[in-house]
C-alpha cells in the first residue's frame, strides 16, 4: 500500500501515478491507504475516480485534526468516511481494515471506537 512520499512529484508525475501506469489492471489490484494519501495531499476520491475498480483493499485511519502526523479514532478526525464509504463500489473495494501508526486511546478502545463508527457508514 501507499504512504505519504509515493505522491511526490517526479518531473510532472508522482511515483504513485508511475506505479499505477505500470502495473496491469487485469492483475494487480491495490491497498488504499487513505490516511497516507490524505496527508500527502492527495484526494482519495479523486484517485479512486482516475483509478476505478483499482482499490480493493483500504487502510482505514483516520487524521488527529490538530496534529496530521498523529491518528484519530475513525470517525473523529479530519478524513470523511461517509463520503469515501460511499464510492466503495467505484473504487472495487472488497476488504477494509482499521490501521493506526499513532493510538489516540488504549489500542482496544480505539478499534471499538472505530468499529462504532464505521457501522454507521
Amino acid at each position: 500500500h501507499n504512504h505519504a512520499f509515493e505522491f511526490d512529484k517526479i518531473g510532472d508525475t508522482t511515483g504513485f501515478d508511475m506505479l499505477m501506469a505500470g502495473l496491469d489492471p487485469n492483475l494487480v489490484t491495490l491497498e488504499l491507504d487513505l490516511y497516507w494519501a490524505v496527508r500527502a495531499g492527495a484526494d482519495p476520491a479523486a484517485l479512486i475516480a482516475k483509478y476505478p475498480g483499482r482499490f480493493q483493499q483500504w487502510h482505514v485511519k483516520d487524521m488527529d485534526k490538530a496534529d496530521n502526523t498523529r491518528n484519530a479514532n475513525v470517525g473523529s478526525g479530519s478524513i470523511d468516511f461517509k463520503s469515501l464509504f460511499a464510492l466503495a463500489s467505484q473504487s472495487g473495494m472488497k476488504h477494509w481494515y482499521v490501521e493506526y501508526d499513532t493510538f489516540p486511546d488504549e489500542p482496544m478502545t480505539a478499534a471499538q471506537k472505530s468499529i462504532e463508527y464505521l457501522k454507521t457508514v
